[in-house]
């Protein structure tokens, strides 16, 4: 009997860590993607873009502008690389847009992709998955951006 007793006390301790999951609730809800529309800028004006990693040195940040970049390709845009290294996003965006037929920037980074219009220099678009707790990954959001792309998405 005394066997038992010490087996479900272990059982009881073991189920209560799990359920705190070491930190952080199992039962804990997904955070919420955040997503930012311009209501001055329509998705379906973008059909050249060029796309750069906007996590520093992240080699992560520039596998993922890859994947994202043939996403939206598929898609049918017109999504192109550009390599540099810029102090800032407004130097970048200064350099990329004063390229003939670049209707955009995008800034990708592995929870969050922004779009800057070239013809005004301002943020067109921008989703972010939570970086704590978010559910979608950069493809996903890649999905999001395709629909503003196409129209489908207004503010």
């Amino acid at each position: 009997m005394r066997v038992a007793f010490r087996y479900l006390g272990l059982c009881l301790a073991a189920g209560a860590a799990g359920l705190l999951g070491c930190g952080r609730p199992l039962l804990e809800r997904p955070r919420p993607t955040v997503e930012t529309i311009s209501k001055d800028i329509p998705g379906d004006r973008f059909k050249t873009i060029v796309t750069i990693a906007g996590g520093g040195d992240s080699r992560t940040d520039l596998r993922i502008s890859v994947n994202v970049r043939a996403r939206l390709q598929k898609a049918g845009v017109t999504a192109m690389r550009q390599a540099g290294r810029w102090e800032t996003e407004q130097d970048a965006l200064g350099m990329i847009c004063d390229q003939s037929g670049v209707d955009g920037m995008l800034v990708v980074q592995y929870n969050r992709l922004r779009l800057f219009d070239c013809t005004t220099k301002k943020l067109a678009y921008d989703v972010q998955s939570h970086p704590e707790g978010g559910t979608e990954g950069a493809l996903k959001l890649a999905d999001r951006l395709v629909e503003y792309l196409q129209g489908k998405k207004k503010a």
